[in-house]
């Protein structure tokens, strides 16, 4: 798995994140988006547990990766 889609399910697992209505239907800021994604690229720190959770998921949906949970 690679390290960006790891890091983005493990910020979505928190309770917070989970308990954010609309999580996949609600877009997330392009701006914070791109902000994020380019500083992972970059090596650079990027705390995605603090990001809004419609952020990390749509940085998720950009890497273009399916994930299927299980519970």
């Amino acid at each position: 798995v690679p390290v960006l889609v790891r890091r983005c399910l493990q910020a979505l697992e928190q309770p917070r994140a989970l308990a954010t209505p609309a999580l996949w239907q609600t877009p997330g800021s392009f701006a914070r988006v791109r902000e994020l994604s380019e500083a992972l690229e970059a090596g650079r720190p990027a705390d995605l547990a603090a990001a809004a959770p419609q952020d990390v998921a749509m940085l998720l949906k950009q890497v273009s990766v399916v994930v299927c949970l299980y519970v």
